[in-house]
Parts: C-alpha cells; sequence; structure tokens
C-alpha cells in the first residue's frame, strides 16, 4: 500500500502513524492481528460490515475495503466516546422499553490512548478549539469524505459526496469533511463536555 500523499515518512510512533492517517503503518498491524479478527471486534461492536459475496476479508479492509454505513461509523466512535464500551444506536422511533446492547471493544486503557491521540489531530483551518477528538478518511477514486468526532458527550459523524457514488476530484476527509463537523458541533449550540482525564496508572506516550 501506499500513503495517501504518495509520500514516504520513515520511521513513525503510533501516535504520528494516526493522526497523519498512514495507511503503510495501519496495514502492517492489521497482518499482525489479522482481518478476520477486525471484522469480529466489529461485529462485536453491533457494526454490520458489507463485503462482496464470497470472498474472504483481505487486508484492503484496513484501507476501506469493506463497506460500513456513516450511522456504523457514529457507532464506533461512539464505543469511544463511552469508554470502550459500544451501544446499540437509537434514533428515536424505537419502543420505549426497546433492549440496548452493549458490548466493550477496548479496555480503558487503550481506549483512553486511542482517545488522546485522536484528540492531538490538527483541527481544519478556521475552526474553533472545542476539545473535540476526531478521525478522517477518504475513499478509493474520491467518492466518499468522512469525518467523525466526539467530545466527553455528544458524537457527531459527517460524510460528503455524490448521491449517485461518482467521483469528486480533490474530495478528502480533512478538507471536505471535517470543517463541516467542526461547524456542526458549534452550531449545534451544545456545551462542549471535556474529554475524559488521564486514568490512574495509565501511560501517555510522549510521540
Amino acid at each position: 500500500p501506499k500513503n495517501f500523499d504518495m509520500g514516504y515518512q520513515g520511521d513513525v510512533s503510533v501516535r504520528q502513524a494516526l493522526q497523519l492517517s498512514l495507511n503503510v503503518p495501519a496495514i502492517s498491524v492489521l497482518d499482525a492481528v489479522g482481518p478476520a479478527r477486525l471484522l469480529a471486534r466489529f461485529r462485536q461492536a453491533g457494526v454490520t460490515p458489507i463485503l462482496p459475496v464470497n470472498q474472504a476479508p483481505g487486508l484492503a479492509i484496513g484501507l476501506g475495503g469493506v463497506g460500513v454505513t456513516l450511522r456504523d461509523l457514529v457507532q464506533l466512535y461512539a464505543g469511544l466516546a463511552n469508554g470502550g464500551k459500544a451501544h446499540t444506536l437509537h434514533d428515536g422511533t424505537e419502543p420505549a422499553n426497546a433492549e440496548r446492547s452493549t458490548a466493550t471493544i477496548l479496555d480503558d486503557q487503550a481506549n483512553w490512548q486511542i482517545t488522546d491521540i485522536l484528540s492531538g489531530v490538527k483541527p481544519p483551518e478556521g475552526a474553533a478549539q472545542r476539545g473535540v477528538a476526531y478521525k478522517t478518511g477518504t475513499s478509493y477514486g474520491y467518492r466518499d469524505a468522512w469525518s467523525v468526532g466526539f467530545d466527553g458527550r455528544y458524537v457527531l459523524g459527517v460524510w460528503v459526496g455524490r448521491p449517485d457514488a461518482g467521483a469528486v476530484p480533490g474530495l478528502s476527509g480533512y478538507v471536505s469533511a471535517a470543517p463541516i463537523l467542526f461547524e456542526g458541533f458549534v452550531r449545534s449550540g451544545l456545551a462542549a463536555v471535556p474529554l475524559p482525564g488521564q486514568p490512574a496508572g495509565v501511560a501517555r506516550p510522549r510521540r
């Protein structure tokens, strides 16, 4: 695989790899973990990945080679915002007594470290500083740009693209979707809630 900017960064830390959305480290980790285990964790979190019929998952799922709805992405990030526990999302149309399934997808230490890394991603130019942990993504062929972020209470997801799945030259998650994400937090009128503090005994890598 190649990085999105076609460049090469050399040795990088986990923090740098995730904040810069580097593809090569992501695939290296997925190769060690195994695509099937990643998909199993998705399903544990209540997400339904969409794969080609009768094909085993490969390393491409680490770079967007799997169909995931924006709702499912928001559910995954809500799990991060909720301390590593994923809940089934409700949109208000369910019965009042509807059950909400809960699954632990990350332990407290790993969840805080990922949140801490994502909170250090550079905000879009001109965006208000709100204390948001967020990530962006761009699909192959410039068909989809997304950004999902959260503070200590609220999660917001943004998708930008064409309804016919056509390519949009220059489309990217950071340029196209992230500004909408930050503006959405501001325009929501909801008070900013700080992200959780560093748990006792949990190390914060310097890099």
